[in-house]
């Protein structure tokens, strides 16, 4: 994933809000909270992103992605700050890293 990559406006039937790209200034927490896929603890993914489910507009998802912005997990939360305070929690110094979506 290069400084230059955005996630497309819609990833899994989920409207794109807001991304952040993991850089070097951002640590992975291998004692925090952490997902898993198939039974297998996802490791550090190079984006995040926080989008609006397209059937519950209520449902705000927190999805971890990889290189190609492709979705490896979710987590689904109340609200974006709410998103935003997990994401902080598992990648500690995302929270500057958040770019909002022109039109979301």
């Amino acid at each position: 994933m290069n400084k230059e990559s955005r996630p497309p406006t819609e990833l899994d039937n989920a409207d794109v809000l807001e991304f952040a790209r993991i850089d070097a200034s951002v640590l992975h927490d291998p004692d925090g909270p952490y997902m898993v896929v198939d039974g297998t603890r996802l490791d550090s993914v190079p984006g995040l992103v926080i989008a609006r489910n397209q059937y519950d507009a209520a449902d705000i998802l927190l999805f971890f992605c990889d290189a190609d912005w492709y979705v490896l997990a979710a987590a689904s939360c109340p609200t974006v700050a709410e998103a935003k305070h997990r994401a902080e929690r598992e990648y500690r110094g995302v929270s500057r890293l958040w770019q909002h979506v022109a039109g979301a």
